[in-house]
């Protein structure tokens, strides 16, 4: 009859009552530092003792960490999904209170199968939360363990961006995110909905802006050889913005800004010049 064996998860510190052979025993994990201190089996040591050098072992240990509970169709079911958090989440997470199914529910909903890991995460943290490595590892760890692969195409030094999938064949999904880096399609991409947003704002402010100083600047040069046309047209400005600014913007001399200046004085922003009236003496 074979050699029967079981494996029992330990830690340090731990105290497990075992029977074998009919005979009870109490094993406590100490560290290596202690245990060669007990002179007790010091010939022995404490990976070789309990078979974590050997194969069977090392592998067994290896499938139960890497060994997925489930896939996308069975996040709906709360024991297994609740049965991963507890294994891989659940002492990691220092937000009491944590709604960590959230993040798959709403993953689920998407239109898209990948999603970047910390931009995600912010769904479902505190504002202005920052999440720890340890904390991060933990979610990766959950990821995996309901199915999910990392298709992250960089090392973390190039970008800090991490992208999953839920995918039950991750290679479309993966030579998406390749093609994307590749082509430098990728840069500058915000952690965030808000980041967006406010990034997509800003562009048509900025856009708004350029189109603002561009006019006053085709205007000013189709009348170039009028001067006074060009003073008014810079008078409808030239009281409201910096001497620098707009000499770097519009290109102009000094000399047509003080009297585009005077010209505001005497006219008003705008307003066609007074024409003087001629006095003859008699």
């Amino acid at each position: 009859m074979p050699e029967k064996q079981f494996y029992i998860p330990i830690c340090v510190n731990m105290r497990i009552k075992l029977k074998l052979n009919k005979t009870e025993f109490i094993v406590h994990i100490v560290k290596q530092d202690v245990w060669s201190k007990l002179n007790i089996l010091n010939n022995i040591n404490g990976k070789d003792l309990f078979g974590i050098n050997d194969q069977h072992v090392i592998m067994a240990i290896q499938n139960y960490i890497d060994k997925s509970l489930c896939c996308v169709t069975e996040w709906n079911n709360d024991q297994i999904m609740t049965c991963a958090f507890e294994q891989c989440l659940k002492r990691k997470i220092s937000v009491s209170g944590l709604n960590w199914n959230i993040f798959f529910i709403e993953w689920k909903q998407r239109s898209s199968s990948v999603i970047e890991l910390s931009s995600h995460l912010t769904r479902i943290y505190p504002e202005n939360y920052e999440l720890i490595d340890r904390e991060l590892r933990a979610w990766r760890s959950m990821m995996r363990k309901v199915g999910c692969m990392n298709i992250t195409p960089f090392t973390k030094k190039q970008s800090s961006f991490e992208f999953w999938t839920y995918s039950s064949d991750p290679s479309n999904d993966q030579a998406l995110i390749s093609y994307l880096y590749t082509e430098n399609l990728l840069n500058g991409m915000p952690y965030n909905l808000l980041e967006s947003d406010i990034k997509i704002e800003n562009m048509k402010m900025q856009n708004t802006i350029d189109k603002f100083w561009m006019s006053f600047d085709e205007s000013i040069q189709m009348n170039k050889h009028r001067f006074d046309e060009k003073t008014r047209i810079l008078s409808i400005i030239v009281n409201k913005f910096g001497h620098r600014e707009i000499q770097v913007k519009l290109k102009i001399s000094n000399d047509l800004i003080s009297v585009t200046k005077k010209y505001v004085n005497t006219n008003g922003p705008g307003c066609i010049a007074t024409i003087k009236p001629i006095i003859t003496k008699s």
